[in-house]
């Protein structure tokens, strides 16, 4: 929360967005990454943005082939 200056980033709201992420998120990202696993790409958003923005053109680019 100091970071990102949010006043509203504490514990009891890091749990709920990680509860939240595992029940409702988590399982449609493993349902299309196994059924959809051509289209499904994994991209580390841990890097700097141009980073990532680079990763993803890449990935739509190949996709136009």
């Amino acid at each position: 929360s100091k970071e990102e200056q949010r006043s509203d980033d504490n514990l009891d709201v890091i749990k709920t967005r990680l509860d939240k992420y595992i029940e409702e998120t988590y399982p449609v990202s493993q349902l299309f990454s196994e059924k959809f696993s051509q289209n499904f790409f994994a991209i580390d958003a841990s890097q700097e943005v141009s980073k990532i923005q680079k990763e993803l053109l890449n990935i739509i680019k190949k996709g136009q082939k």
